[in-house]
């Protein structure tokens, strides 16, 4: 009877962490989006049914023990409560007092006036600074911009924003931070400054706090939020996470309560700053709603990012590690010197999509087609390609790329281990690197496609909206709003931004905007033989699993390859 007991107590144990893990799993990766809060909290809910049914089956064992402990418990329990008491005075105290020592020690009281007023100059200078630049984004439209259409100026405007808003609020949290401590002013002697020096970070504090709440009433997109998240030169990673989870933050909103308060005892106090704390005050009362639901919302979203902290690494080595794994130990189909006469057919943006047997990451990857690839051309002859360009002026194409991607460059101009001209742009688990034609071509089916209508004009400018991410991590977060990290189909899509020629369009994937390798193909299959086709087929190589062989193949053929099984390879023993 016992082992039965301890057996049932050990399986309950068991699938309450499975369905904890899986919850885990549904929020990092946002399956089932957007409902993944829901079926992540559903599940974590079932995960407790087997663990309290685990704790029943040991119920009488845990009474003991419970009684034990209350028992002991019991005769400290006056000591318990003055020690949380006196826990939650001290945390009142260090946060409205902190120790450290104030920045004015050893100011005269004139330079204590001097700067309490050129800080007063700069809270109002950063207040209209904010203003206009929030009127200038809700004029431009920034906040309705759609990620599966952005385009290039929609980006700058996206980060001229940004840029302001966090280099402004950095100002203010210097000043809120200098201020922290203006209760070591001395009350009698120092009266007046000592009211002053509290006006200037409380100010600030509700600056912050007003433009945050602005910011987050504005933004109801997601792919914004993830755009303002991404590590940019001068800002940290998740900034708007971290400026978010301020406007909430206990230590904060005990500073503004008690700073509230305080205010009613300074109303006679000579400022400049009264206007714009009333206006702060009375937006931060009209915001009473958004404060309780982030307050509310603050749980769920610690609960999905922890859980996206928790996954994420796994999930990376996973990816990372079963990228090495394939089934068979063959040469691939495509051969150096079967893809060397269809080089001549090449032009510098040219699409390649591949598909190799056999590897373990064509299972995640949806669809036949799972990898695809720019051609940019040899240096040597996009030297000769582009020579012409007005764009150019008086500079050679080798000169501008080396001055403006040096790194690219350096590799693009080199020859590979087998000593091939480096002429394709990808990303694969290296990160965005440059290939030989004859090794980016080692697949056993491909295929080339050409945006029609195309210009040099606008060749060269795929090229140089691609270079620039060169050396750029594989994005294992498979998430097109970042600029920092790439997946293959993600470095077609952005180095054509603004290429009117050709419009890949995005779909929802677990809330990420993503378009994939198959899709390329379907896209060139919906639109064969139309008036509005955008695509054109160069060469289209397919594979043969049976006779190890490559057989060139016509448009009337390619066109159904989007459909393939993912087991493809083995219908050709069927044949």
């Amino acid at each position: 009877m016992i082992q039965y007991e301890t057996m049932n107590f050990a399986n309950g144990i068991i699938l309450a962490i499975l369905a904890l893990v899986a919850a885990i799993i549904i929020l990092a990766n946002k399956i089932f989006f957007p409902h993944h809060r829901i079926a992540g909290i559903y599940m974590f809910i079932i995960a407790w049914i087997p663990f309290i049914h685990s704790l029943l089956i040991k119920k009488k064992w845990i009474m003991q023990q419970e009684h034990a402990a209350i028992s002991y418990l019991s005769h400290f329990k006056i000591h318990i409560i003055v020690g949380i008491i006196m826990a939650i005075v001290v945390y009142v105290v260090l946060t409205l007092y902190p120790a450290a020592q104030t920045p004015f020690a050893n100011f005269t009281n004139e330079q204590i006036e001097q700067a309490l007023d050129e800080d007063e100059i700069l809270l109002t200078y950063l207040d209209d600074r904010l203003k206009r630049n929030f009127d200038n984004a809700l004029r431009s439209k920034i906040f309705e911009t759609d990620f599966t259409k952005i385009s290039n100026i929609q980006k700058e405007k996206l980060n001229e924003f940004w840029n302001t808003h966090t280099e402004v609020l950095l100002e203010l949290d210097l000043i809120k931070e200098r201020y922290k401590t203006s209760y070591q002013l001395n009350k009698k002697t120092q009266k007046e400054l000592r009211n002053k020096a509290f006006i200037n970070g409380f100010t600030a504090q509700l600056a912050q706090h007003h433009y945050t709440l602005t910011l987050i009433k504005l933004i109801e997109n997601k792919d914004i939020i993830t755009f303002f998240n991404e590590q940019k030169p001068n800002i940290p990673k998740n900034t708007y996470d971290h400026l978010k989870s301020m406007v909430t933050d206990t230590d904060e909103l005990l500073r503004l309560a008690t700073g509230r308060m305080y205010m009613s005892f300074l109303a006679n106090t000579n400022t400049s700053l009264n206007p714009f704390i009333e206006k702060y005050l009375i937006s931060l009362g009209d915001s009473t709603k958004k404060y309780a639901s982030l307050v509310a919302t603050k749980p769920l979203e610690f609960l999905e990012k922890s859980s996206a902290k928790l996954w994420f690494p796994i999930q990376k080595k996973f990816t990372h590690d079963i990228s090495f794994v394939r089934a068979s130990n063959r040469d691939y189909h495509i051969t150096p010197k079967i893809i060397k006469p269809y080089a001549e057919k090449l032009l510098p943006g040219d699409i390649f999509l591949q598909r190799r047997e056999w590897h373990a990451t064509n299972v995640g990857i949806p669809g036949f087609w799972t990898h695809s690839a720019l051609h940019i051309g040899t240096l040597a002859n996009a030297q000769t390609y582009f020579a012409d360009l007005p764009e150019l002026k008086e500079t050679s194409f080798k000169e501008y790329i080396q001055s403006k991607f040096p790194d690219a460059y350096e590799q693009w101009s080199t020859k590979d281990e087998n000593r091939f001209p480096r002429a394709v742009i990808e990303s694969k688990r290296p990160g965005v690197i440059i290939l030989s034609l004859e090794k980016s071509a080692r697949a056993d089916g491909m295929v080339a496609l050409r945006p029609k209508n195309l210009t040099k004009e606008d060749r060269f400018k795929i090229i140089t909206q691609a270079l620039p991410h060169y050396g750029k991590p594989y994005d294992y977060n498979f998430n097109f709003v970042t600029d920092n990290e790439f997946v293959c189909s993600e470095l077609i899509y952005k180095s054509y931004t603004d290429i009117s020629q050709l419009n890949l369009k995005l779909r929802d994937f677990s809330g990420r905007p993503i378009t994939t390798p198959n899709e390329i193909a379907k896209k060139y299959a919906d639109e064969f033989e139309t008036q509005h086709a955008e695509l054109e087929l160069i060469f289209f190589l397919d594979g043969n699993e049976k006779n190890k062989t490559i057989t060139e193949k016509t448009a009337q053929d390619f066109i159904t390859t989007w459909q393939r099984p993912k087991w493809h390879a083995a219908s050709d023993f069927l044949e």
